[in-house]
């Protein structure tokens, strides 16, 4: 892998790793993925620019601008003349505004406040894209989206923002449910980079256990586990605790999963001794094996979620099956909060670009990093409960013998890649439609489930049994991974009136949470209701592509 050049750090608390490992970012891929042109700014009315101009007092020639014919003209003219003129101009030029503004009001979106009704036109900054935003976006929500697009090198570089219809602001006051794009060339200090990054959602498809019950397809896996709620909360409840105790130990003995596992890119020296001559001789080898294999052992973070669900699902030309779904929600938390604390260190001492961190190893290493360890979890989950799932070893651990399940479909809520203009795009629970997947899985309220929202579908793809990539990046090419919970007061207050919500009563029976006192009795969230799926159809999405409904057997909550 090619280095990205010399890149100096600052040896301060955050940039440790840098000193410790000594070797900069490293480019790992070359081939931009996908954006769109940023939408061209409003055009200027004629008096805007040419307004009041070319008057010259005390002679008797005035050039003038005419508003409504917008040309420009100069001829002799009496000061009276041109009075009466220019006056004339700035009257047919105010109902010239008006009836523009009027034509406005079908594009622009009108943005109210949760406190005093502040109304801001969204027309004013083209770079905040709110057409597939559904509601009506609150002030929080407006300022932070503002600030985004809007610093100290955003008038050179181009910056956009494009809300979702989950937008949100979520328990820790940031702002969610959007895709940024920056230039490649702009700092990589433009990017918002969260803790969160490179988490998503992993679910693989049990095998076999289908049997005939009743007359139809029916899993007796499924039916084993329904048959045996409490049973399998308890040992839901045991993979728990055993998952909260490695993870705390791993803590005291600092072996949890961060960034100091990436694998070394450096060349291995060999020292040789020579018998006859008794002589000292060395040689390089390139490590190949190192390169792709991680530096030291690591142990997984606690997970968000881990669950067994289950769905009548139907695949593209096959009849209907009783399926179970093994998911895991979540990442690497230690690693992912070193990644932003890097990215940060990194805009305040370097000249990184956003190009440079979208492409470099660390960035590839820790979203492999992140599906790896939700792969370990959901194979511990099987073992656990008697399932069978597809497996494969981890080629990339340090310690051989490690087990990964195959997950089937795959989601990541936040992500960084490059768009197909070159641009860099940082997505904030949501994913990109243009990318290869096998369907969407979407977070509900934890009552509902997921849901999988299927793509068209992929005849040269026989793996895809939920569908390919949908839409054009262009128009939207963004797809929402979450059902926005409301919690708290904050949130309520920047949530708009007339986004509808449900209220999840239940958590009882086949959910096992870690913490008892954190988890709410009635939590809300957002309600997929007619107006969503149509706003869905405007972001090319086609409703005749179907979703399944994975509905939970049980459940435990982390967090």
């Amino acid at each position: 892998m090619e280095s990205l050049g010399s890149i100096e750090t600052h040896m301060n608390a955050g940039q440790r790793y840098w000193a410790n490992r000594g070797w900069p970012l490293q480019k790992v891929r070359t081939d931009p993925i996908a954006t769109e042109p940023i939408p061209p700014l409003p055009k200027l009315r004629g008096s805007d620019v040419f307004g009041n101009v070319g008057h010259s007092v005390g002679t008797s020639t005035y050039g003038f601008m005419d508003t409504v014919t917008r040309n420009w003209a100069l001829h002799p003219m009496s000061p009276p003349e041109a009075a009466s003129q220019h006056a004339a101009n700035q009257n047919a030029a105010n109902q010239n505004a008006a009836s523009q503004n009027a034509d406005n009001q079908n594009t622009s979106q009108k943005i109210t406040g949760p406190k005093h009704n502040e109304v801001v036109d969204t027309a004013v900054d083209p770079r905040l894209d709110t057409r597939f935003s559904l509601y009506d976006l609150s002030r929080d929500e407006v300022d932070t989206a503002t600030a985004l697009v809007n610093s100290a090198t955003s008038s050179k570089m181009k910056r956009y923002i494009r809300m979702l219809p989950t937008h949100h602001i979520n328990s820790l006051g940031e702002l969610s449910g959007y895709r940024f794009s920056v230039s490649a060339g702009d700092s990589c200090g433009a990017l918002p980079v969260n803790r969160s990054m490179f988490h998503g959602t992993s679910a693989v498809q049990c095998t076999g256990s289908l049997g005939q019950e009743g007359g139809g397809s029916t899993n007796v896996e499924a039916v084993r586990l329904l048959k045996d709620i409490p049973g399998c909360v308890e040992k839901m409840r045991t993979l728990m605790h055993d998952i909260s105790d490695e993870a705390a130990a791993a803590v005291d003995a600092k072996t949890l999963a961060s960034l100091d596992c990436s694998p070394f890119n450096t060349d291995a020296v060999v020292t040789t001794e020579s018998r006859a001559s008794g002589g000292r001789g060395s040689m390089s080898l390139n490590a190949s094996a190192s390169r792709a294999r991680d530096s030291r052992k690591w142990t997984c973070d606690e997970p968000h979620t881990i669950g067994i669900y289950h769905a009548f699902a139907r695949r593209f030309n096959h009849s209907r099956e009783h399926r179970i779904y093994i998911i895991c929600t979540g990442g690497c938390r230690t690693a992912c909060d070193e990644f932003m604390n890097l990215t940060t260190d990194l805009a305040a001492g370097t000249h990184t670009t956003a190009g440079e961190l979208c492409d470099s190893e660390e960035t590839w290493w820790l979203r492999k990093l992140c599906s790896r360890t939700r792969c370990r979890l959901l194979h511990r989950v099987a073992e656990a409960f008697g399932l069978c799932i597809p497996t494969m070893d981890d080629v990339q651990a340090f310690d051989p013998g490690q087990v990964l399940a195959v997950p089937n479909i795959e989601t990541y809520a936040h992500d960084i890649c490059m768009l197909r203009d070159g641009d860099v795009a940082v997505y904030n629970e949501c994913v990109d439609t243009t990318a290869p997947r096998n369907g969407i899985i979407c977070s509900m309220n934890p009552s509902e489930g997921f849901w999988l929202f299927k793509g068209p579908p992929c005849a040269s793809n026989g793996t895809a049994d939920y569908g390919g990539v949908f839409g054009k990046q262009q128009h939207c090419g963004v797809f929402p991974t979450s059902a926005s919970q409301i919690v708290g007061v904050v949130q309520r207050h920047s949530t708009n009136s007339g986004c509808p919500i449900v209220t999840d009563f239940g958590g009882g029976g086949a959910f096992v949470f870690k913490d008892e006192t954190r988890h709410s009795k009635s939590a809300q969230h957002m309600k997929f209701d007619e107006n969503f799926f149509r706003n869905l159809e405007k972001m090319q999405w086609a409703r005749d592509n179907g979703v399944v409904e994975l509905m939970p057997i049980v459940v435990g909550v982390f967090n």
